[in-house]
């Protein structure tokens, strides 16, 4: 009787076993997301749930191509570019399937009217003074009244020369400035914004002083991340390193359509108050519909530019 309960015994948590490892084995794949409608934030959408099962899960955007992520601790985190047109998102696990919707962002501008005035204003930025007032000058001359053939005939001979004096000088004016900017374009090649982005998330411009980052959607420009090192605004900083940090900053904000600065002084303010209190929050400066997120940190300050 012992040795028969004593086999039944066996045979049961062998079943149990067997049960357990089966379910394991044969157990249903699940997706869940955490929520099925994601509102855009930044530069990116995080979407998070839980799945398990399998070792990765794969998605796919408005249909497109398929994209894996792996799942750790039955969890997943998949980041979504946003854009400036609603998407949906269809996560894979095995047979099933979850389907998520992330809402269009607001746009900041036409990227590639905004690259050629941002660039426009980094050339400019880096020109003589001398050369700055020659060619604000011109540009008052172009935009005067130019003087007509019959105008010129009505002149006496001293006005003519005088005219044509002045005419010379313009041409020369012009030529020093073609050249100043051909020669600033030039040494500023690296830092320039690409003329065109296909759709993506990328480093449009990346140097020892900081990094811009851009998401482009459609032609449209979503968003921007300006970073940089934390320690390009301490005390013992390089001052040529922040001035060019200040100046980029305040070319991307002007190119956006912000006052700058407006911006700059809330930043330079926010910046002393994180570096009193040690604190990594994100504080808002925000300037004609144009939103400025700052995050500092001990090694990286983040702005996070959108609208």
């Amino acid at each position: 009787m012992k040795k028969s309960t004593k086999i039944i015994s066996e045979i049961i948590l062998l079943l149990l076993i067997v049960s357990g490892v089966g379910y394991y084995i044969f157990r249903p794949a699940k997706v869940e997301p955490d929520k099925t409608v994601y509102k855009a934030s930044g530069l990116s959408t995080n979407i998070k749930g839980t799945a398990t099962k399998n070792k990765f899960i794969s998605y796919s955007i408005n249909g497109g191509k398929k994209h894996s992520v792996r799942i750790r601790s039955n969890s997943f985190a998949i980041n979504i570019p946003s854009s400036n047109k609603e998407q949906k998102v269809t996560i894979y696990n095995g047979n099933v399937s979850a389907k998520i919707v992330v809402k269009a962002s607001k746009q900041l501008a036409d990227y590639q009217k905004f690259a050629k005035k941002y660039n426009q204003s980094l050339i400019a930025s880096s020109l003589p003074k001398s050369i700055i007032k020659k060619a604000n000058e011109l540009k008052k001359a172009q935009a005067a009244k130019q003087t007509t053939a019959a105008e010129i005939a009505r002149m006496s001979r001293t006005e003519q020369l005088q005219l044509e004096e002045k005419n010379k000088e313009l041409q020369q004016d012009a030529k020093e400035v073609q050249a100043a900017t051909v020669k600033s374009k030039s040494e500023n090649k690296d830092n320039l914004l690409p003329k065109k982005l296909k759709n993506a998330i990328k480093n449009a411009v990346s140097n020892k002083n900081y990094i811009i980052r851009v998401n482009v959607a459609n032609g449209r420009l979503i968003g921007i991340s300006l970073i940089v090192p934390a320690k390009l605004l301490s005390s013992g900083s390089n001052k040529k390193s922040a001035q060019t940090f200040a100046t980029t900053f305040a070319l991307l904000a002007n190119s956006l359509g912000a006052n700058s600065k407006n911006v700059l002084e809330k930043f330079t303010k926010f910046a002393k108050e994180a570096k009193t209190s040690q604190t990594t929050s994100l504080k808002t400066i925000s300037s004609k519909g144009i939103k400025f997120d700052t995050g500092f940190s001990t090694k990286k300050i983040y702005i996070f530019i959108t609208r």
